[in-house]
């Protein structure tokens, strides 16, 4: 059993849980030709990898996601009880589950995600209205979301988070923009570069403009202070994050490591910088956690989380300088 902390939240996690197939070439990619390599498949999801990481740390963690009555939503189910957490998804039985397959080069970085991912359109205002999904939200102490729910569906539990913290994940660039109508709300956002530029760019607001002129992570974050964000993350890959946190900016290096596979680092590190959170940390504190805890899942994805999750955290963070304002 993996090592939990002294204190256990209820949280419900609304969104991606589906089956992730990852391409990998065995030498750097030649585009526009096939390339030698290796496939596998693995359950993930933006909520689904932000689940796994919160319950390995103690949290009691509700997923609710949208799946087929196929044999990949039946592999989510089981991948959902296998890691301790209560499966609370929607089943469309005459659908099919979604569906995401990223290639990768040989270094472990992504060249292309193609998402299938339409069903979770579904999970609409009206489909989390049922009794069990409001009862499901009112007993838990906070909720995570990602933006492959649609915009109906975002408000909504916006509205049933009624105070208590939320977070959401930004999912990618395409789908960012979906906060935009939640941004008061957010307790805080999980966000790449590439998301906080689009979602800026929906809003065509002064500070950022309709160009997409602002790139780095420092200027983005004060952007989304403009738009009324309170607190943000903005990740780069290896290269320094961005903390929005009580109107200032900070810069987090996360830690150097040789990535096997990048899929699902940004969810990891939401999950666990979240569950810092309501544990009483600081955000600065959470996102070296978080940082700590994406490492891990980059360097070896096949066995993730490791058994002592918590100590091997703790162990990177110390090995971690501390943030740095800059505004």
């Amino acid at each position: 059993m993996n090592e939990q902390s002294e204190s256990q939240f209820e949280i419900v996690v609304v969104g991606g849980a589906h089956r992730d197939t990852i391409c990998r070439t065995s030498a750097p990619a030649t585009p526009g030709a096939s390339n030698p390599g290796t496939s596998s498949q693995r359950i993930g999801g933006g909520g689904f990898n932000a689940a796994l990481s919160m319950s390995a740390l103690g949290g009691i963690v509700h997923v609710v996601g949208a799946r087929g009555g196929d044999t990949a939503g039946n592999e989510v189910a089981v991948a959902i009880a296998r890691a301790g957490m209560i499966d609370a998804g929607v089943v469309w039985l005459d659908r099919r589950t979604p569906s995401y397959t990223a290639v990768l080069d040989c270094d472990g970085e992504l060249i292309v995600g193609v998402a299938d991912m339409g069903l979770y359109d579904l999970l609409t205002a009206r489909a989390l209205s049922r009794k069990h999904f409001r009862d499901l939200a009112a007993k838990a102490d906070a909720l995570l979301v990602d933006a492959n729910l649609p915009e109906s569906g975002l408000r909504h539990l916006a509205a049933l988070a009624d105070g208590r913290p939320i977070a959401a994940i930004g999912v990618s660039p395409a789908k960012a923009p979906r906060l935009g109508g939640i941004l008061p709300f957010l307790s805080v956002a999980f966000l790449s570069k590439a998301e906080a530029s689009a979602l800026l760019d929906s809003l065509e607001t002064e500070a950022h403009g309709r160009d997409g002129a602002l790139t780095d992570v420092g200027a983005l974050a004060g952007g989304l202070a403009a738009v009324g964000l309170k607190a943000a993350v903005i990740t780069d890959g290896p290269h320094d994050a961005a903390i929005l946190d009580g109107g200032g900016v900070y810069r987090q290096s996360p830690p150097a490591v040789s990535p096997v596979d990048v899929t699902g680092a940004g969810d990891t590190l939401a999950g666990v910088a979240f569950h810092a959170i309501l544990s009483g940390e600081s955000l600065l504190s959470a996102v070296q956690r978080g940082q700590a805890a994406a490492a891990l899942r980059i360097t070896a994805p096949a066995s993730f989380p490791p058994h002592d999750f918590e100590t091997q955290i703790a162990a990177l963070v110390g090995q971690m300088p501390q943030p740095r304002r800059i505004t």
